[in-house]
């Protein structure tokens, strides 16, 4: 009995141009428009599709209906970060001027909205503690051991204050900031 005969495999169109030289200069040339024309026309529908959905995709990406209207990002009310401690926390927090808040801790983050009471308590906190008569740096006395640092920056300027050395004016701002941090915490 005769031995089967094993047909060849089809060839792939080759990936490249150059890989194959029986493909000759015509040939390459040939395939080079063809691609060219096809690239033309899928970016031709492609520009006309967005065109026509320009009208519903712009308001989702946050551009203005209006030509001449702006739209302009949130800015920081505030930043606050505290580290250290016993069990070695680090908490960043940071409060937008439109109540949105961003919590970042070593377990995870988190995106909330701060509620209209306690941003509104937190902002004139901030108002009250003079952040431009504060020093930049309150350090605890030498011997201390397992304390938080906290740093809060507001209106451009930082402050950091150590647990046993947060001035009198820093206090209830750094007190509202924990009860935020506390609510959204996502320690276990």
């Amino acid at each position: 009995m005769p031995a089967a005969r094993q047909l060849a495999e089809p060839r792939p169109w080759p990936e490249s141009v150059d890989a194959e030289p029986w493909l000759g200069t015509l040939g390459r040339a040939a395939r080079a428009l063809v691609r060219e024309v096809a690239m033309a026309s899928v970016d031709a529908w492609l520009r006309l599709l967005l065109l026509a959905a320009l009208p519903w995709l712009a308001p989702s990406c946050g551009v203005a209906a209006n030509p001449g209207a702006t739209a302009t990002a949130p800015s920081r009310l505030v930043e606050f970060t505290r580290t250290g401690g016993f069990a070695g926390v680090d908490d960043h927090l940071i409060v937008y001027t439109d109540r949105q808040a961003a919590l970042r801790q070593k377990s995870g983050q988190s995106q909330f909205e701060v509620d209209r009471e306690t941003y509104d308590r937190l902002r004139l906190q901030l108002e009250q503690a003079g952040f431009a008569d504060l020093e930049e740096d309150y350090r605890a006395k030498p011997g201390a051991a397992d304390l938080f640092t906290y740093a809060v920056t507001y209106g451009g300027r930082t402050v950091r204050a150590q647990d046993t050395a947060v001035p009198a004016p820093l206090q209830p701002v750094i007190g509202t900031l924990h009860e935020i941090v506390q609510a959204h915490s996502n320690r276990e």
